[in-house]
């Protein structure tokens, strides 16, 4: 690479040699990549962020970055039109006459190895992380906890680990915990709800569980904890930021401090 000129293409290069696009799982739709922009510009600056709002584009011209590293795409599903009066336009406004590209690396980050879900279960207090299914990267990441908690310390430990006052847990609060399963953000499908409680864990910890998830935990004595999918999630921009500077990426690089949860 050539230091002196990064360009667009070269730091797209970088994450991706961390987070390969091809760690998507086949049939699974994920807007990941170059969102808006050209590869071939010259990088001024990067901003890091979990979601891009239009005070976050206004911070990245601030900064003078033209290049938004975000973690949720800005455009997932197709658009037939840009109104400028809505969050969205102004977000693609403000990049579009400002010469700032958004590139996107959000499930390709989640699955790979030491990625956001290695990164959340390391948060959470786990030691041994191994994958609960070792031939899936998407699968849920398992651990132990050094030292043994009761489901409502956990809980407890979890909401001032990561400044969460929407924790809350299902089940016996006075159950001992010793191995834990996790996924961050949006994990909780069915399918892996019933993998987990199968598989003996002592309890699941992600975000956004349905109601008829909390009753399954609840009438099948297993255990749930649930936090906000930004709390699961924020530390993606540490995990970005470390990347690239360990790296030795010579153009300014930032973590945004206009990225907040929504609720």
């Amino acid at each position: 690479m050539n230091y002196g000129k990064e360009r667009i293409a070269d730091i797209i290069k970088l994450v991706e040699e961390f987070a390969p696009p091809a760690l998507l799982k086949e049939g699974i739709y994920d807007n990941i990549g170059l969102i808006y922009g050209s590869p071939e510009e010259e990088v001024t600056g990067i901003l890091i962020t979990l979601d891009l709002t239009p005070e976050i584009a206004l911070e990245a011209v601030k900064k003078k970055c033209n290049l938004i590293i975000e973690h949720h795409p800005t455009i997932f599903y197709p658009i037939k039109n840009i109104d400028s009066r809505t969050p969205l336009g102004q977000v693609l406004d403000v990049c579009v006459k400002n010469c700032i590209s958004i590139y996107a690396a959000h499930t390709n980050v989640d699955f790979t190895d030491g990625g956001l879900n290695d990164k959340f279960a390391e948060l959470l207090g786990c030691e041994n992380i191994i994958k609960l299914d070792s031939k899936d990267p998407s699968s849920p990441r398992i651990g132990t906890l050094k030292n043994a908690k009761t489901l409502k310390e956990l809980a407890q430990q979890i909401s001032v680990r990561f400044n969460d006052g929407t924790v809350f847990f299902v089940g016996d609060p006075n159950k001992i915990i010793n191995k834990i399963a996790c996924v961050n953000g949006a994990g909780a499908s069915d399918i892996i709800v019933d993998k987990v409680f199968k598989a003996g864990i002592d309890v699941f910890v992600s975000s956004e569980f349905k109601h008829h998830q909390l009753r399954l935990a609840n009438d099948s004595k297993c255990a749930i904890i649930s936090l906000s999918h930004f709390s699961s999630e924020i530390h993606f921009l540490e995990l970005i930021y470390t990347i690239l500077i360990e790296k030795d990426v010579k153009c300014p690089v930032y973590m945004s401090t206009k990225c907040n949860s929504p609720a």
